[in-house]
């Protein structure tokens, strides 16, 4: 991530495959458009972009301690994403916290700047997000078990494109924690969806796609359109070309 490199994100969805959800869509968020694939159980996302160039993503967080009453953190992503700015959500959640939620890691980021938030069973933390390469799953940010971002880090390409991370979502492990497509059919769960968008240095749409299913089997639709629709600033690019 970087005004100067622009945005890739690829990013897997891992739930209960009954949980019942939705592709991505536009929607409004307060004064906001969003366009987020939808929670349809809790009403929230875990992943999405908005109008003003915002993008917000979340995991849970390994290991956390439970939190009673806890509300859904789907909410946390559209809290994010109802801001025009990063840095205007950052000061939110400084300023109100986000106290009443299980465990998670939100990465949210725009052109000028990015946040990551974490939450370790009562009490957030949060730290600037600098320019470059970061993995975020649900054993980052001190559980103290990181053997996935090790698998990542080490089939990740020097210049990465759209198709080699395609292929980074559809890594497979003997040790289902450890690979990025999960296949935790035994218990009902797994890799439900998966994406990948790619924003030039302006912040224009290069590429983005996504699938419904587990992405080493599963086709990835082009969803560029949605963005389009969403706000022009994504449509730059293609305009100039």
């Amino acid at each position: 991530m970087s005004p100067s490199q622009g945005l890739m994100v690829a990013a897997n969805r891992d739930e209960f495959y009954d949980r019942p959800a939705r592709a991505p869509l536009l929607w409004t968020e307060g004064a906001v458009k969003i366009l987020a694939p939808r929670d349809e159980q809790a009403g929230g996302t875990w992943i999405g972009f908005n109008s003003e160039g915002v993008f917000a993503g979340i995991t849970n967080r390994f290991g956390a301690a439970p939190v009673s009453g806890a509300r859904s953190r789907g909410e946390l992503v559209l809290r994010a994403l109802s801001y025009g700015s990063a840095e205007e959500a950052r000061q939110s959640f400084l300023r109100d916290g986000a106290l009443n939620y299980c465990g998670f890691n939100l990465a949210v980021i725009d052109r000028q700047s990015g946040f990551l938030l974490w939450m370790t069973g009562d009490e957030n933390h949060i730290a600037e997000l600098s320019p470059g390469l970061h993995i975020l799953t649900e054993r980052s940010l001190g559980t103290m078990d990181v053997a996935r971002e090790r698998v990542i880090r080490a089939k990740i390409k020097a210049s990465a494109d759209v198709d080699s991370m395609l292929s980074l979502l559809s890594i497979h492990h003997e040790s289902l924690g450890e690979g990025t497509c999960l296949h935790g059919d035994t218990f009902g769960y797994g890799t439900r969806s998966s994406m990948v968008v790619d924003l030039d240095e302006s912040w224009a749409l290069r590429d983005a796609r996504y699938s419904e299913g587990h992405p080493c089997n599963t086709r990835f639709e082009d969803f560029s359109e949605l963005f389009h629709a969403l706000d022009g600033r994504y449509s730059l690019a293609r305009e100039q070309d």
